[in-house]
């Protein structure tokens, strides 16, 4: 993959009369994604294997972030990766070295949606700090709420946890 990306934010000290800070960051991606596929390699092939050749495929995206922090002890962010999704359109190519031609065709990055917070406590002089992130909440093949009961069995898979130590000049981390 290739990425050219160009970023915007910006952080609002008082939003809608809600106590502390908010966060709104914007990337807009121009994506060229060069893939080589070939299905139907034979196993006697592979001793005089030649590369298969190069789709290459261009396509636009977006990802869409906030943070927002209420007081310096909490941060609770939320983020689109691809939001709404990112089309990319890959070109055809012809048949050469004995590979088979590829027609062109169309593929989609699906959106991904995070959440998380970090904790800082304050008996801890800052020496602390606790997070925990769920990843790809709204993934419809593995799902994080409502699949199979309120909490379905994929739910863990899409919880991360950490915490941070400060002593001296390290950072003890752990997750």
């Amino acid at each position: 993959d290739g990425i050219g990306v160009l970023n915007f934010s910006n952080r609002f000290d008082s939003v809608w009369g809600l106590p502390g800070r908010l966060g709104v960051g914007l990337n807009l991606k121009y994506i060229k994604r060069s893939q080589i596929k070939d299905d139907r390699v034979s196993f006697f092939q592979l001793e005089d294997f030649e590369t298969p050749p190069l789709q290459s495929g261009l396509g636009y995206g977006a990802d869409l972030g906030f943070l927002y922090q209420p007081n310096e002890r909490w941060n609770v962010g939320l983020v689109s990766q691809d939001f709404l999704g990112t089309k990319l359109e890959f070109d055809a190519i012809a048949a050469e070295q004995g590979f088979t031609a590829k027609d062109a065709h169309d593929s989609t990055i699906k959106p991904r949606w995070n959440a998380g917070f970090a904790w800082t406590p304050s008996h801890m002089a800052n020496r602390l700090a606790l997070a925990m992130d769920f990843k790809d909440m709204l993934n419809s093949e593995s799902k994080f709420l409502f699949g199979d009961g309120f909490l379905p069995d994929t739910t863990w898979t899409h919880v991360y946890m950490g915490l941070e130590y400060r002593w001296w000049f390290l950072r003890l981390r752990t997750g």
